[in-house]
């Protein structure tokens, strides 16, 4: 049975693409939401991981990670019509990225050095494919509907950025967030789900005889 994974809704809701390896190695495919019309879309031969793919707000077009970076699909009626792979952001660090600002035009990702510490949050503009490093710390950020804000987790706190001015205010009340890859945010952005860990255990009492 493939495994199939990262699911992520087209804009018109009409489609969803993902990463899966039922054509042998991991690609981005991407289905209708009747289950009919498995496509693969991407052809890459990255010998690195190939995943969650991301569709850029108002276009026909895929972000997904590859080789600590990433790559876009302009998607055509038949086969992808073109694939265009992103810079690297820095040599020893990955980059991943987390969402499209409400114009597509600039991407908010997570950096990640090669001993698996957090290099800060980074923008990537896709109009002159270039990188600007906003905040030191950070992790999972995500753009919000206004275009100037972003949501981010440092420390356990959900946290809110506001880009021109780099202000950072801390959403209180919650407790602390330990599983922080499982936090999101709802489309209205009135709402967050996150998942909090907790570890229980039991105490039993046998008989010796």
């Amino acid at each position: 049975r493939p495994k199939d994974r990262g699911p992520s809704w087209s804009n018109d809701g009409k489609q969803i693409a993902f990463y899966s390896e039922r054509g042998g190695n991991y690609q981005i495919w991407t289905v209708n939401t009747d289950g009919s019309g498995f496509r693969q879309v991407s052809n890459d031969t990255s010998t690195s991981s190939i995943a969650y793919p991301i569709w850029l707000p108002g276009r026909n077009t895929i972000y997904y990670q590859r080789d600590g970076s990433g790559a876009l699909i302009e998607l055509g009626e038949g086969a992808a019509l073109k694939t265009t792979r992103l810079p690297r952001y820095l040599e020893e660090t990955s980059y991943g990225g987390g969402s499209f600002s409400p114009d597509g035009t600039t991407m908010v990702g997570g950096t990640t050095r090669m001993d698996g510490t957090g290099g800060g949050i980074v923008l990537f503009s896709t109009v002159d494919s270039t990188f600007e490093k906003i905040l030191d710390r950070g992790e999972h950020p995500t753009w919000l509907r206004d275009g100037k804000t972003i949501f981010f987790l440092d420390g356990g706190k959900l946290r809110l950025l506001d880009v021109r001015t780099k202000q950072i205010s801390t959403l209180d009340g919650l407790p602390p967030i330990t599983a922080e890859w499982l936090v999101s945010i709802s489309p209205d952005n009135r709402e967050i789900y996150y998942v909090k860990t907790e570890s229980e255990g039991d105490i039993w009492q046998a008989q010796v005889q």
